[in-house]
């Protein structure tokens, strides 16, 4: 009597772990350049909306022939740096109804999720906070004194000569110049 073996049509243990392995190194290989990817994006973006924030200073500026300004009261004679969740930013959102009596909404951005990239905006209070794509809020140094320079905040000892300075530190918080810290986010 013959004895006749079938052959088997499915993969062995040992063919499904290899296959498993191969794909776990794959994997480990792409996931640091898809994170750099993201954080590139992210940096991108928040540069974008610097730049997109200056056009609503220069608009705002068209439009009333004076800088936005915070807190109500004169106008700041001399550079002034502050955050973006400070007065001015409701003032470019349309929020704040003094300084822009017309309430036109110079800037807007989407609305966060969470506290991270977006704008909350509280019209019945006045207020606006602009948040970066790691949940800071943004720097902004306006050339109050209209001389056309501004120190550059983050690389001391230069000037930028726009009539706002937007910036980001990105991921890592720390300041530089742009050589040394390539996360940083600005309009400059």
């Amino acid at each position: 009597m013959k004895i006749t073996y079938k052959k088997s049509k499915g993969f062995t243990l040992v063919e499904l772990l290899v296959v498993i392995a191969i794909i776990a190194v794959l994997a480990s290989m792409a996931t640091p350049a898809l994170l750099r990817a993201l954080q590139k994006t992210k940096i991108t973006k928040a540069a974008s909306i610097c730049t997109a924030f200056e056009s609503a200073v220069n608009n705002f500026e068209a439009e009333y022939n004076y800088l936005p300004y915070g807190g109500g009261g004169n106008s700041p004679t001399e550079d002034e740096a502050v955050r973006s969740d400070d007065d001015v930013v409701a003032v470019l959102a349309g929020a704040e109804d003094v300084l822009n009596f017309k309430q036109i909404r110079f800037f807007e951005v989407g609305e966060p999720k969470g506290n991270k990239d977006g704008m909350t905006v509280d019209f019945n209070g006045g207020t606006a906070t602009l948040y970066d794509p790691w949940g800071e809020t943004y720097y902004i140094v306006m050339d109050y004194d209209l001389d056309g320079e501004i120190e550059n905040p983050i690389d001391t000892g230069n000037v930028i000569t726009k009539k706002v300075a937007i910036y980001s530190l990105g991921p890592d918080g720390e300041g530089g110049s742009s050589s040394q810290n390539r996360d940083n986010a600005s309009n400059f």
